[in-house]
């Protein structure tokens, strides 16, 4: 038996070729309903390639301002056989089907108005959704860097200079790093030479201690940009990045192994559970199968609900404090602390 979160079905109505290795895939909904998404989320594309069935996380690249379709960053990867397949075969016209949007990398009404937006390579396409989405909005003040191998890889730029240039909106100010060529600036946009650096970063946003940090790309790009902002000063509560990043999820060493009872209420289930072993291996043990792309807290596609309970999620990225008060959880990642009930 398998639970599977509400899916889309989706139409492929335009193809832009934004770089050599870079397209950007507009879908619109078979349903013809509006697509409920916030500035930042990403959807789980659901894909069989040559027999294999695939999940992958993709970041929405347009405004939910329009939210009649979305668009879809997808750039050439080293080995990448979803990313590959979609930009070598993928046609307009043809349809995929996705797992509703989901993430909590997001602008909330609470946070800071001056904000320093930090990207590199595809991970542009967050900062993308969100600047599309506050452009129009005069209580922000807005640093962007981007950080590329040369101009020619840069996404959606001659977009960006257009809001940047316009002042009835928020406050933005772009520029850009690239670590293979050398271009003092861009259409105004100041550019620095090299890989980033805490020096770089401080001529980038002198005040960055005074503002929300957004940061996504590579692992390796975004270790170095937290750890050189925590080392300028900036209050980790001050730090959102969005991640990507596939890790194995291990279980807590200095915990005293135990056996706890577990009850799938949906499916009338009743086992033992090792406290070091997830509830999602758990449950395919006994048959019941969830959509799950990533295994390690990230994607969200495994979210289901905690009826009953004490749960250890160490690594539950894709939901925030509101999901889990709601009683939402990530069996992924998530080991037993006492008996539970679980909605499966």
């Amino acid at each position: 038996m398998s639970r599977t979160k509400d899916t889309l079905s989706l139409r492929c109505t335009k193809i832009i070729n934004e770089t050599a290795d870079v397209k950007t895939f507009r879908f619109a909904n078979k349903s013809n309903e509006p697509f409920c998404f916030k500035a930042g989320q990403y959807v789980t594309l659901k894909l069989e390639i040559e027999g294999q069935a695939y999940q992958r996380c993709y970041t929405i690249a347009s405004s939910p301002e329009n939210n009649e379709y979305i668009d879809l960053t997808v750039k050439l990867v080293d080995d990448g056989i979803v990313s590959n397949w979609l930009l070598e075969h993928f046609k307009t016209g043809d349809y995929l089907e996705a797992v509703q949007p989901a993430g909590t990398f997001y602008l909330r009404e609470t946070q800071k108005k001056a904000l320093l937006m930090i990207s590199a390579g595809s991970g542009v396409t967050p900062m993308l959704s969100m600047l599309r989405t506050i452009s129009d909005d005069d209580r922000y003040n807005i640093k962007y860097h981007h950080s590329a191998r040369t101009s020619s890889d840069l996404i959606s730029h001659h977009e960006l200079e257009a809001i940047s240039r316009q002042h009835s909106g928020a406050d933005l100010t772009i520029s850009y790093n690239f670590s293979r060529e050398c271009v003092k600036e861009i259409a105004g946009a100041k550019v620095f030479g090299g890989r980033v650096t805490k020096q770089m970063l401080m001529n980038v946003c002198a005040d960055l201690t005074e503002r929300d940090v957004f940061v996504c790309g590579p692992p390796e790009f975004m270790r170095l940009v937290k750890e050189s902002m925590l080392g300028l000063g900036l209050p980790e509560n001050q730090y959102f990045e969005e991640s990507f990043e596939i890790s194995a999820i291990e279980a807590d060493a200095d915990y005293t192994p135990q056996e706890f009872d577990l009850v799938f209420s949906h499916s009338n289930i009743k086992i033992k559970v090792a406290s070091n072993q997830t509830v999602l291996e758990a449950a395919e043990e006994v048959g019941i199968y969830l959509d799950y792309s990533c295994s390690s807290g990230i994607c969200g596609s495994c979210t289901s609900y905690l009826v009953d309970g004490e749960i250890h999620s160490p690594e539950a990225k894709a939901l925030d404090d509101s999901d889990v008060e709601n009683g939402e959880f990530l069996p992924c990642c998530s080991f037993a602390r006492s008996d539970l009930v679980v909605d499966l």
